[in-house]
């Protein structure tokens, strides 16, 4: 009892009124706290939370890096052996500096599986560089090494056509390297207007799986443009796959005109068997990307098989 106000509950939380003198004039009894789960008594600490990162495995970046690194080898080694057989007929009519070029341009190819594979804890301005510096790698090695088989064949064609023609043509290397400047430059200005105004930047994006605290339980991490330039990445991504598409198709016309030259300059068969792969992974690989672009292992994983597949068709059948 509290100067006879009254018997106090010492198990109900209560406001106690003091006077002047510091003596108990008043004591109000609350109500005890309902917590969430209809209980008076105080739930513990809430628990950490474990959030899926959706990271890649360690065994899959390393096995994707090592069949990338064989393969940037072996295009060194390609090259180093057209220079040192360069005077072999069979190298002269295939056309050195064509397959140099095509060499380098499968070696950047190979190259790009590298900062496809970079993921956290990385710092956050190296994984921005890895997300830009993809596309570029992707469509630079792409256009040195395709416009070197566009090229061989279309020289084919303008040397047998004159023939046929009766009269004297001579068609040097730079003539037919028109191409390559022409289709890398529609290539660098889409790139320069991708990196200067929506440049891809790393992301981690929640999935919509949280716990009942509302924490998000799984997470993954991607690369895109910041929001409201999305639309400027999107046209300049379609814009490229749409212009390099455009090439291999005219790269197969050019093969079907070969198709009736001597077999002995007649590379035309192993130019169609790589264009008709590349339309397939044109056509293929694409939306592919997209169904597992919320599963980074399995993008990673698909991408780089799709590169590695890639570059061994355009590599191998000139060289074997």
């Amino acid at each position: 009892e509290v100067n006879g106000l009254g018997s106090l509950d010492l198990k109900k939380s209560v406001v106690i009124e003091f006077d002047g003198t510091g003596q108990a004039a008043n004591f109000l009894e609350l109500e005890p706290f309902v917590y969430y789960n209809n209980s008076t008594t105080p739930p513990s600490d809430i628990p950490a939370i474990e959030e899926g990162l959706n990271l890649i495995p360690s065994s899959i970046r390393y096995g994707c890096l090592s069949v990338a690194g064989l393969i940037m080898i072996l295009s060194l080694v390609n090259i180093v052996w057209t220079y040192i057989h360069r005077g072999y007929g069979s190298i002269r009519i295939a056309q050195p500096i064509f397959l140099s070029q095509l060499c380098i341009g499968t070696f950047m190819l190979s190259l790009v599986i590298v900062p496809m594979s970079f993921q956290e804890p990385m710092d956050k301005t190296v994984l921005d560089i890895g997300c830009m510096i993809t596309p570029w790698l992707l469509s630079m090695g792409f256009v040195t090494a395709f416009s070197a088989l566009f090229a061989k064949t279309w020289r084919l064609n303008q040397l047998f056509q004159g023939g046929k023609a009766c009269r004297r043509l001579e068609v040097k290397a730079y003539h037919v390297i028109y191409p390559f400047v022409i289709l890398m430059s529609i290539n660098m200005v889409f790139l320069i207007i991708w990196t200067a105004f929506a440049p891809l930047k790393w992301t981690r994006i929640t999935k919509s799986n949280f716990d009942s605290f509302g924490r998000p339980l799984e997470s993954y991490g991607t690369c895109s443009s910041e929001d409201g330039r999305q639309i400027i990445g999107s046209s300049m991504y379609v814009a490229l796959v749409v212009c390099n598409m455009t090439a291999v198709i005219m790269s197969n016309y050019q093969s079907y005109m070969a198709r009736k030259l001597p077999t002995r300059f007649n590379e035309s068969f192993y130019v169609a068997l790589t264009n008709t792969f590349l339309m397939e992974a044109f056509i293929l690989g694409v939306p592919i990307r997209f169904v597992v672009r919320q599963s980074p292992s399995a993008e990673f994983l698909c991408s780089s098989v799709l590169v590695v597949a890639v570059v061994l068709s355009i590599q191998l059948p000139a060289f074997i």
